[in-house]
Parts: structure tokens; C-alpha cells; sequence
């Protein structure tokens, strides 16, 4: 499940390059607190018809994060094949970069970053 929502995403991408359409990424905006609600049993969660936000290779404002997010895409991808886990701080750098950019692929995608095989920290005793 979790590889297709990542491999709609490539496609889309090659779709547009293919259609000589600029690719782009769009998520859930999380840019303010009227954007997320939080439930007891579920934590904070994203409301339903909120504001979009679009990354685009063409832009130059937004190109550097778009190349940002394709790569983790691809990373992510990658973990989640081989059934292997990884911390943010194990394999990626620019931590705060990072973080902003899985969250937001997070919620391109609908997939948490744990399912997505990254992990916020290493849990001793896990086996990772």
C-alpha cells in the first residue's frame, strides 16, 4: 500500500516531464494550527478541504525543496522495499530540512513516517 501511494507520486512526476509539463508536489498545507485538530485517540490529524500548498520544479522559489522531496521519496522507497528502518539523524543530514520535508511527504503521500520506515529515533533493544 504504502509503495504504490510512493510510485502514484514518481508516476505523476514522469507523467508531466513526459507531457513536457513542469512536475510538481502537492500536500496539505501545515502552516498553521487551523489546519490540524487533535483527538485523544488519534493525536493530531489534518482537517478535512484544507489549503494546498504546490512545489514546483519550475519555480525557482521552490525548485531546491522539490529535489529535496523526490530524494527522500526515493530513499523512503527504497527502505521500505528492503524492509529496512532508519533513524533521520542514521542516514539523513540538514535535520531540520529534513523534518519539514518528511512531514510534508507525509502528507502527500497519507502514510506516517513510521510506516514509511523512518523512524524519529532509535529505540534500544529494537533490533534496528
Amino acid at each position: 500500500m504504502v509503495l504504490k501511494k510512493i510510485e502514484g507520486v514518481i508516476k505523476q512526476v514522469c507523467y508531466d516531464i513526459a507531457s513536457e509539463k513542469a512536475p510538481a508536489l502537492t500536500y496539505s498545507s501545515t502552516a498553521s494550527w487551523n489546519e490540524v485538530s487533535f483527538r485523544t485517540e488519534k493525536g493530531f490529524e489534518l482537517k478535512r478541504n484544507q489549503k494546498m500548498t504546490t512545489v514546483r520544479f519550475d519555480a525557482c522559489q521552490s525548485v531546491k525543496k522539490f529535489g529535496m522531496m523526490m530524494k527522500i521519496l526515493s530513499f523512503m522507497y527504497g527502505l521500505i522495499k528492503e524492509k529496512k528502518y532508519c533513524t533521520k539523524r542514521t542516514q539523513l543530514t540538514n535535520m531540520i530540512a529534513i523534518t519539514f520535508k518528511l512531514s510534508k511527504l507525509s502528507t502527500t503521500t497519507s502514510v506516517t513516517k513510521s510506516i514509511m520506515y523512518i523512524l524519529d529515533y532509535f529505540v534500544v533493544g529494537s533490533g534496528i
